[in-house]
């Protein structure tokens, strides 16, 4: 098929289009958003990237003068592309003659199980709920976000520390051993690439069958992330923080705010990154049997990472300052 592709996610978008390429479909034309495809491996002289920052960059209009000139034709059908495929990609949203352009339809590379976790930064909302599951959905895209059709799906475990590794007690099992939301997009990726491609196969046979998605979802829309969605909230639980650091890890980056025994002028606090932390769990004869935090790893503005005990070596006693209560219906 002849595809334009839409990503600006360097983890997700990234293993989607390689699959697309490797699989022999022609993709004249990405747009895409920041670094996405700095590191692109494939050459091809005829591909073309476009930044995708207004309505207007992704018009009809603009999108089909980008496709390659030996493709134009007098037929205006012939002019359009087979598909449009996105994967992590918007705002902004394609227009309504946009959606109605391609051969296909449009169709987007959603990292959940829809109608779970519509939205904007499903992994995140995934690994922070404690989900044991997640997956990849292909969706045919209206003009309501997340909630065309769905054509196929794909699951996978998320590495969580409730599913216990074969051969590791709980209080044996790393930070590492368990799914970031670098780790887990990543993965899911890979398995939306394997996806999309059986999609196309099936779809130009006409072996699809397009499942309508209920109009709720099981949980709310989840939102883009910057940098405050990654500021902890002190008053969940230790297994809650656990989740939400390693949702947090690369980016936004779990962080919060302390003081030092005896410096407590300064009210806003100083900043620092919570980068590893792990559960620990008693001893089944414990009179206290929920587990608690442990903090491995900490980074001050501009400085090197450094464990929680090199820290605390050269800071007096610390209170963490608690922050803002994070919505449960939220992302």
């Amino acid at each position: 098929m002849r595809i334009i592709f839409f990503g600006s996610d360097r983890w997700f978008s990234g293993p989607v289009f390689e699959a697309l390429i490797a699989a022999g479909h022609q993709v004249p034309v990405v747009v895409t958003k920041g670094d996405a495809f700095n590191n692109f491996r494939f050459k091809i002289s005829d591909l073309r990237f476009m930044e995708g920052k207004t309505e207007d960059d992704i018009s009809k209009e603009r999108l089909r003068g980008l496709l390659r000139p030996g493709l134009a034709s007098p037929d205006t059908r012939r002019q359009a592309p087979d598909a449009i495929i996105l994967a992590s990609f918007g705002p902004p949203f394609l227009a309504a003659e946009v959606l109605k352009w391609p051969k296909y339809g449009c169709f987007n590379v959603h990292a959940s199980l829809l109608p779970r976790w519509r939205g904007a930064s499903p992994v995140f909302a995934a690994i922070a709920a404690g989900d044991k599951q997640t997956g990849v959905s292909i969706m045919r895209m209206t003009e309501e976000v997340d909630r065309g059709p769905v054509l196929r799906q794909a699951s996978l475990e998320i590495r969580q520390p409730g599913i216990i590794r074969p051969g590791l007690p709980p209080e044996g099992q790393a930070f590492s051993n368990y799914d970031t939301r670098e780790s887990l997009t990543i993965r899911l990726g890979k398995l939306g690439g394997k996806l999309i491609v059986d999609t196309l196969k099936k779809l130009e046979t006409g072996q699809i069958i397009e499942t309508p998605q209920p109009e709720k979802s099981p949980t709310p829309y989840t939102r883009k992330l910057t940098k405050e969605s990654g500021r902890i909230d002190w008053s969940q639980s230790p297994i809650e923080i656990e989740r939400f650091v390693r949702a947090a890890t690369p980016w936004p980056g779990a962080w919060t705010e302390y003081r030092e025994e005896g410096k407590r002028k300064k009210e806003e606090g100083n900043p620092i990154k919570i980068l590893r932390t792990h559960l620990k769990f008693p001893l089944p004869s414990s009179l206290y049997p929920l587990p608690y935090l442990v903090i491995d790893e900490v980074q001050l503005p501009g400085k090197n990472p450094v464990s929680w005990k090199q820290f605390l070596a050269g800071h007096q006693r610390i209170e963490f300052i608690p922050g803002p209560k994070k919505s449960k219906s939220r992302a």
